[in-house]
């Protein structure tokens, strides 16, 4: 209903409007509540989406309003050193719960300490009501800051995300930006990375666990997968990158609303 108000406000006054969609549940609230979210979407003049499936619930709903798909802008980390030089750490960055797939993470952790003994995973974000039991060389650390996710993302030979809903997680965007390979599940905007990770079956932990003792074990493949990853999101993520394209687009609405 904010939104709506906004938007109506604004096309009453003339005022060119862009709406942003993010966030994993908007296909599903769409298909809950089509006329609502179509209604507001038809006030739009343009809509950016960041992920094809999402773009796709907006063409259906929305056909009359130009789309583009427009990725979160993410900075790259010029100052993380190679992928050889880290220990063998596993950094999972987000909200500790089922949806970013933690307790899979942690049903997968045996199996790689046992392989890499001297291997180590790193679990920072703010807890919900999943619990996960102590276990060797897996450490749980809470909620963090930005900079010290930098830090740790640096450290990391591997993040991993084995999410179960996701629209395009701005960790993996990180990990990428840094040179860092990731292990992630095929949902949402997450297949777009792929040249960044390798993406295994959502609530698979034995194709995680296989995944990640084969980047912690294998520093050149490790590299060039951060390598490939690093160079995507300078083509497509850099911040110059995503300004040339939403100035296009802003400067296209008002031309179109002056004329």
């Amino acid at each position: 209903m904010r939104e709506a108000a906004v938007l109506a406000s604004a096309k009453l006054r003339g005022v060119p409007r862009v709406v942003t969609i993010h966030g994993y549940r908007f296909a599903a609230f769409s298909s809950e509540r089509p006329r609502l979210v179509a209604r507001i979407l038809g006030m739009a003049d343009a809509i950016t989406v960041l992920t094809e499936s999402d773009g796709a619930v907006v063409q259906g709903l929305a056909p009359d309003v130009h789309m583009e798909l427009l990725p979160n802008p993410v900075p790259l980390d010029l100052d993380a050193g190679a992928v050889s030089e880290t220990r063998e750490v596993v950094l999972f960055a987000g909200e500790v719960g089922r949806r970013k797939g933690a307790d899979v993470l942690h049903r997968a952790w045996s199996s790689v300490s046992a392989s890499r003994p001297t291997a180590t995973c790193i679990i920072v974000g703010p807890a919900t009501e999943l619990t996960l039991p102590p276990l060797e060389q897996l450490e749980v650390r809470g909620a963090v800051s930005q900079s010290c996710i930098r830090t740790l993302i640096r450290e990391a030979r591997v993040v991993a995300l084995p999410s179960r809903g996701e629209a395009r997680p701005m960790i993996l965007s990180e990990a990428m930006a840094a040179g860092r390979p990731f292990v992630s599940t095929p949902v949402g905007g997450v297949r777009s990375l792929a040249a960044g990770g390798l993406l295994v079956p959502v609530g698979d932990d034995d194709a995680l666990g296989a995944a990640l003792i084969e980047l912690l074990s294998d520093p050149d493949r490790a590299q060039a997968l951060g390598s490939a990853g690093q160079t995507l999101c300078e083509r497509s993520m850099a911040p110059e990158v995503v300004d040339i394209r939403l100035r296009q687009l802003y400067a296209s609405l008002i031309e179109r609303s002056a004329s």
